[in-house]
């Protein structure tokens, strides 16, 4: 049987950090693009990839079953230890700034645009509605990805070549 309370988990996800990115807006100004993009990477892409890490390293059979793919195939811990490498990331988000939201955001998207394109691939060739259910947390990464394109804290660490032909980060 399903577990109904885990497939609203991405909704709670998505809806409490827009709520702290609101609060974070009213409570100390500043610009808009930074405080969602700060809490969408600590919530969506750190808490939630820690979830996402647990429910594919600890319940892996019920996960695939959810999703409509075999159980026991050992693609489940290696998308666990993924999510747990993206969670570890996404979490310190919160007090480490710049390049490394940049770092963080392009595991992410990699990522998740890559298991989108699985997902929509096996809804072509497959007549399930459970994949739907699935690729909503990955098409996330697909904004994430244009707002830290857009927010001033990433874009700033960017490696450029100078003069010299050395590589130096802009400060």
């Amino acid at each position: 049987m399903p577990n109904r309370a885990a497939e609203y988990w991405p909704y709670v996800l998505f809806t409490t950090a827009i709520v702290a990115a609101v609060l974070n807006i009213a409570l100390f100004g500043g610009g808009i693009v930074e405080p969602f993009l700060l809490w969408f990477l600590v919530i969506i892409v750190g808490i939630g990839s820690l979830w996402a890490f647990t429910g594919h390293a600890f319940v892996a059979d019920d996960v695939a079953r959810s999703i409509g793919w075999p159980t026991g195939g050992p693609f489940q811990f290696e998308v666990a230890l993924h999510n747990l490498a993206v969670g570890v990331l996404g979490v310190p988000c919160f007090w480490v700034h710049g390049g490394f939201w940049s770092a963080t955001v392009i595991a992410f998207a990699v990522f998740g645009i890559g298991a989108a394109y699985g997902h929509i691939r096996d809804m072509r060739s497959v007549t399930t509605t459970r994949l739907v259910m699935q690729g909503r947390f990955c098409i996330s990464a697909i904004p994430l990805a244009i707002a830290a394109h857009r927010s001033p804290d990433c874009v700033p660490h960017l490696v450029k070549i100078s003069y010299s032909s050395r590589f130096s980060a802009i400060e």
